[in-house]
């Protein structure tokens, strides 16, 4: 697995290659102080997952989240000191899979990147839905509106696939958390976060839903367009 880490700090730095020697030998971690570097890197490396901080000497990491959006899907753990809810939801809501605070416990940073990569590596049914401009290939994860491709994040397909094998029942938020993320602990705002990114990129109208319900206090339920 290759990660990008794109972090200022030394002290960081080392304590999160420490981590990944120890725990993810097995995997590659190139690190880049600033923000463009980032975007070269990612742009030339292909990573798996990157590890986002924001306060960055050359672009603030939330502007550099956008940047980054206009032309990659790859899960992003942003790790900042930033520890309040507006910086937290603005991340989210930029594209980002998840959030953590510094200081942090870094076995929890391995988890939550577990959590990030998992509905990567799932294996997907079999079989192709379509109705209203939506089509959805359950085997291959190809997703198109209107007869244009849709990217979609490893998160965010995994959140469209099981609201689409419940179609027409409302899924609690603390189902979505287990099966999305595979966590009791995420926090109701990634996944209204993540579910108004998948709305965005299918189309659906954030106002008045048609494909993704909201179900007040309840969760939410997906309706296949005609």
């Amino acid at each position: 697995m290759k990660v990008l880490l794109i972090e200022d700090d030394q002290t960081t730095v080392d304590a999160i290659q420490l981590c990944f020697e120890i725990y993810w030998p097995e995997s590659t971690l190139t690190t880049v102080v600033k923000g463009l570097e980032g975007i070269e890197s990612l742009k030339q490396k292909g990573p798996d997952v990157v590890i986002l901080d924001l306060g960055l000497p050359d672009i603030d990491g939330l502007t550099l989240l956008e940047e980054i959006r206009r032309f990659s899907s790859v899960p992003i753990l942003i790790v900042s000191a930033r520890d309040t809810q507006e910086s937290i939801v603005k991340g989210l809501e930029l594209g980002a899979e998840d959030y953590i605070v510094k200081p942090f416990n870094y076995q929890d940073l391995l988890t939550r990147l577990e959590n990030i990569l998992r509905p990567s590596r799932m294996t997907q049914p079999q079989g192709r839905i379509s109705g209203g401009g939506l089509d959805i290939d359950l085997a291959t994860g190809q997703v198109t509106v209107g007869g244009n491709p849709v990217e979609l994040a490893p998160i965010e397909w995994q959140l469209l696939l099981h609201l689409v094998e419940n179609e027409g029942r409302i899924v609690p938020l603390q189902g979505l958390a287990r099966e999305v993320w595979q966590s009791d602990s995420i926090d109701s705002s990634t996944i209204k976060s993540t579910v108004s990114r998948l709305r965005t990129k299918l189309g659906d109208d954030p106002h008045a839903p048609r494909m993704i319900l909201s179900e007040h206090g309840a969760g939410y339920r997906f309706l296949m367009p005609t």
